[in-house]
């Protein structure tokens, strides 16, 4: 799956706040900070996959993750995604508090990244799942697949270095979806 887990940054010079600042972004990005984060459904439970690379577009920073779809859980989001019941990504960090003398107020220091969600609905505006593929594991063979809830077009996730094998093709809109009923990733 790829998608935004956080909107354009705040800018750095102005804001102090929880949000991540277009710095944060540019340095999480750098340092592969969420690089193998686990993925959770909803900020609970179980890892069901990890993160496997990140990238920034358009002062965004969109995620390619992996979902294990041999564990229970992995399997059903995997399904709630493929039928628009889930669509969103959420980022889980936490953030550093010091309190700054001079200004007498609280001072957002280092963020910690924990893990990212696959929801229902992001806290943030614009953090979708742009798309997805399906591996048949009974066919060894990959099937593209649609985006019911979404018109994205096709998505490369090309721009990430490591994630140049990764190649997502998505239908435009729900007629994507019309047009490939009855293949074998309708199934479920």
């Amino acid at each position: 799956m790829a998608g935004t887990a956080n909107p354009e940054g705040e800018e750095n010079e102005t804001y102090n706040g929880l949000y991540m600042t277009k710095g944060d972004i540019a340095d999480a990005v750098r340092d592969n900070s969420m690089d193998g984060l686990p993925v959770k459904i909803e900020h609970k439970g179980v890892a069901v996959g990890k993160v496997v690379t990140s990238w920034i577009n358009n002062g965004k920073m969109d995620l390619l993750i992996e979902v294990d779809e041999r564990i229970f859980e992995g399997n059903i989001v995997s399904r709630f995604v493929r039928d628009g019941v889930v669509n969103d990504l959420s980022l889980g960090y936490n953030v550093g508090l010091q309190f700054s003398e001079q200004s007498q107020t609280y001072v957002a220091a280092k963020k910690t990244y924990n893990e990212v969600s696959i929801v229902r609905t992001g806290a943030r505006n614009g953090c979708h799942i742009n798309g997805y593929s399906v591996v048949d594991t009974e066919k060894k063979k990959k099937t593209a697949v649609s985006t019911p809830a979404r018109n994205v077009g096709v998505v490369v996730a090309e721009a990430a270095p490591a994630a140049k094998e990764a190649r997502m093709i998505v239908a435009e809109s729900d007629e994507g979806r019309k047009r490939h009923k009855g293949n074998e990733f309708d199934r479920f």
